[in-house]
């Protein structure tokens, strides 16, 4: 039986997240056998069903490391945690404390795990991790967790230690080492009361003598921590969470910009923030490991934290997870990176995940998969860990390439409706004839940008802005009015700048009326699809057409093209921003960045084998 599923079910089952943690240790407690005669004192743990009463016992003083409501349990859950107790199928004595944490990790509702955050580090992530860490330690070392969780980093670090220290040693040395490690050399944070709480009985269960830490504490790291930590730390290594700009309260955000200015500013993820607070904690030559979304290493909004990271850091190691997702509960992109405070500047591993070849974490540092990168070939536009062939093709392309996509084309957003289902009418439906006769313009979105060209579904937007009179409009004013409420309520009609019946961001007509090219915001390729036929589109779509230098110079079917090429498409994919999966971000803010051949060049070019040849002579 798996022992993590059972007694997380037994959590949500009750809707009690500490539960199926306290119903675990107690049975961690009965089938280990040398923390304390369980049976003994087994009346008195019923009686007050606490956390704080079970290790209490075991330590054999008062012990308060949670504010939790007494839990006095009835015959009927008696019974049953003494079938628990009993059961051979949910032994324990062969797992490590650890396992109460990820107990606890499964039972936290998925919806309080995405407002703060939080995800749990899977263990294969866990021990390479502690493969860096290990590397050189010494015994007077301090790591610092400042987002600890339950503490999966610290017992790590524990465990590196206490394997340092103690080999054939007696009992007596052991406890002493016991206690000098958790007293001297752990440290950790987190804004969660139970995680908190969770991690200091993991640390204690190590061994068992109980000793409780008091340096891990329920505090918010990036605003709580006292100025005399700075600097005295060897290690800050966590997951830190994932929290994006927009499920941050406004008074947080301005407290945090205001703190970490150098690299939180705009739409930048909280996480970054954590790369800053590890600078100021470890000491000279001191080691960065996080586990961290990917996205820090193209963002346009983490340029703040790439221009901070080489001036204050050299990468010693980097794992991009570059669209696997070995998170299983969310959906994160993770990147792997070890970093030294100040440091020589020199070369590091770095290795990018490819589906077509293996990838395990726990051999991987020992075969020498990766490629080797100078620190000095990192840049605050962005982080590329590129191949040398990768390299080299991309200096080729860039050498014959005098323009760039911002130099040539503006793009454009497609339009946002506020409400779809008043303006999108269906042709299928007789009763929207009257309407996409009176203002209906032809309408797709990004599944209908297709390879060999786009995929009309008949539908139509209604394009009622620039309308004096809607009542000109009698069939559109019938099929909207339905809707009206709701329209009234978006943000833009509130403030007057909008009609009721208007588009809430209409753009330019035309942009879409003349000819143009198209492409989806997302996708596994480059797909850049030409358009003459007026279509208009969503915001999933993105469009460009050539500037005014360039009018009527620019060959649009030309540029698609050399963009769709097998070469453009690697070339865009070494600096474009990875998604999870197959999927590469084309917002306009990376594609602008390609360089292109002179524009008589690209007008030259009538097959991909014309777009190879040039660049391979």
């Amino acid at each position: 039986m798996d022992i993590v599923s059972y007694f997380s079910s037994l959590a949500k089952n009750n809707g009690d997240a500490l539960l199926g943690v306290k119903a675990a240790l107690l049975k961690f407690f009965w089938d280990k056998g040398f923390y304390f005669d369980v049976k003994k004192h087994l009346e008195a743990i019923f009686d007050e069903f606490t956390l704080n009463n079970m290790i209490s016992i075991w330590a054999g003083r008062d012990v308060s490391i949670l504010s939790e409501e007494p839990l006095f349990l009835d015959d009927d859950a008696r019974e049953l945690f003494g079938s628990i107790l009993s059961s051979r199928a949910l032994n324990m004595s062969a797992e490590k404390g650890s396992v109460i944490g990820r107990i606890y990790g499964e039972s936290i509702p998925s919806s309080e795990k995405k407002e703060k955050g939080v995800v749990y580090t899977p263990e294969d992530i866990c021990e390479y991790m502690t493969q860096i860490i290990a590397e050189g330690v010494k015994d007077t070392d301090r790591l610092f967790d400042p987002a600890c969780g339950c503490g999966i980093f610290l017992e790590a670090f524990y465990d590196c230690l206490m394997a340092r220290a103690c080999v054939m040693e007696s009992g007596e040395y052991v406890a002493a080492v016991h206690r000098r490690i958790i007293e001297e050399n752990i440290f950790g944070a987190d804004t969660s009361p139970q995680a908190t709480a969770i991690s200091k009985i993991i640390l204690a269960l190590r061994y068992h003598e109980c000793v409780i830490s008091d340096n891990i504490v329920c505090r918010d790291s990036l605003l709580s921590l006292g100025e005399e930590l700075n600097g005295t730390f060897d290690f800050v290594v966590t997951n830190p969470p994932y929290v994006g700009h927009k499920q941050i309260k406004s008074a947080y955000r301005r407290k945090i910009a205001e703190r970490y200015p150098s690299v939180y500013k705009d739409k930048a993820d909280l996480s970054y923030c954590f790369f800053a607070l590890a600078e100021r904690l470890l000491k000279d030559g001191g080691r960065l490991v996080f586990v961290t979304g990917r996205y820090f290493a193209q963002s346009r909004f983490a340029e703040g934290l790439r221009k901070f990271i080489i001036d204050n850091f050299t990468v010693d190691e980097a794992v991009d997870f570059y669209g696997l997702r070995p998170f299983k509960t969310a959906g994160v992109d993770p990147m792997i990176i070890s970093m030294t405070k100040g440091g020589s500047k020199g070369t590091f591993n770095a290795v990018k995940y490819d589906r077509e070849m293996p990838f395990d974490l726990r051999t991987m540092r020992s075969s020498a998969f990766g490629i080797t990168m100078n620190n000095s070939d990192l840049s605050a536009d962005g982080f590329n860990f590129l191949s040398d062939t990768e390299r080299l093709a991309t200096e080729r392309i860039v050498k014959k390439s005098p323009l760039s996509l911002a130099d040539t084309v503006e793009f454009f957003q497609g339009v946002i409706t506020g409400c779809d289902k008043a303006f999108v009418a269906d042709s299928t439906s007789m009763l929207y004839f009257g309407c996409i006769d009176e203002c209906g313009r032809k309408w797709i979105k990004s599944r209908d940008v297709q390879p060999d060209g786009i995929e009309f579904r008949g539908q139509y937007v209604l394009y009622t802005n620039g309308v004096d009179d809607i009542e000109s409009l009698p069939q559109t004013l019938s099929k909207i009015s339905v809707y009206k409420e709701t329209l009234l309520k978006r943000r833009e009609c509130i403030e007057g700048t909008r009609k009721w019946y208007e588009l809430q961001w209409p753009r330019r007509r035309e942009l879409f009326d003349e000819a143009k090219l198209v492409f989806p915001y997302k996708n596994d390729r480059s797909l850049f699809v030409y358009d003459e036929a007026g279509f208009y589109f969503s915001a999933d779509v993105y469009g460009m057409r050539a500037n005014e230098q360039f009018r009527g110079l620019l060959d649009l079917r030309k540029l698609a093209l050399l963009l769709n090429s097998p070469v453009y498409d690697a070339y865009f994919k070494t600096f474009a921003k990875k998604l999870g999966g197959a999927l590469y971000e084309y917002y306009p803010n990376t594609v602008k960045k390609m360089m292109i051949p002179p524009v008589e060049v690209i007008n030259s070019f009538d097959s991909v084998e014309d777009v190879e040849a040039y660049f391979r002579e």
